[in-house]
């Protein structure tokens, strides 16, 4: 589960708009840790993926599994 990759601390009452983000986030970071190098995004890619996050995500927080977030 997501949650449990986050720090503990976070609370799993998130509004739909605090768990998109973290979310998306957790997505990209994802991404980011593939193991080929050629297959992750550059710096560039990551920063406009940020910037131009309108996903949509109809879950709660705390049933988020990272395959849904990879698939």
């Amino acid at each position: 589960m997501v949650k449990d990759l986050l720090d503990p601390r976070i609370r799993l009452s998130l509004s739909q708009k605090e768990t998109q983000a973290i979310a998306h986030v957790v997505t990209l970071a994802l991404t980011c840790l593939r193991s080929n190098s050629k297959s992750s995004p550059s710096m560039q890619q990551v920063a406009h993926k940020l910037s131009a996050s309108k996903q949509s995500l109809l879950l709660l927080f705390a049933e988020i599994t990272i395959h849904q977030l990879i698939a």
